[in-house]
């Protein structure tokens, strides 16, 4: 009877053992998922409120397109006058890093990191 009641404690003891084990398996796993969740959620919050058109770009007082249309035409050969179609067509994307414009045989990007804000004057 006693070899029976050391055995049974045992196996209690092992079971123990493993629960704890999984509940810390799970613990260790559950925060990298809820950091990711958590980072998911804020980007798909920050791309809603971030600028997804330059439409509204004529009507404000701050001269965006001079600096762009200077450096689309230094490098890319892209007078202003196109470069003011093209955003009125919409013939642009705008991606995290840059704006592309696209029409016909044009494929011209600007990158942000090319600007200071006091070229935006």
């Amino acid at each position: 009877d006693v070899v029976d009641s050391v055995l049974g404690c045992g196996v209690i003891l092992k079971n123990a053992v493993g629960i704890v084990g999984v509940v810390l398996i799970i613990g260790i796993c559950i925060m990298p998922i809820i950091k990711i969740a958590t980072l998911s959620i804020i980007y798909n919050l920050a791309r809603k409120t971030s600028t997804s058109d330059l439409s509204g770009i004529f009507e404000d007082e701050i001269d965006y397109i001079t600096p762009i249309s200077d450096y689309l035409e230094k490098y890319y050969n892209i007078d202003r006058e196109k470069v003011e179609n093209m955003i009125k067509n919409h013939e642009y994307a705008i991606g995290a890093y840059a704006i592309t414009f696209k029409s016909g045989d044009i494929d011209a990007t600007v990158d942000y990191g090319n600007f200071k804000v006091s070229d935006f004057r």
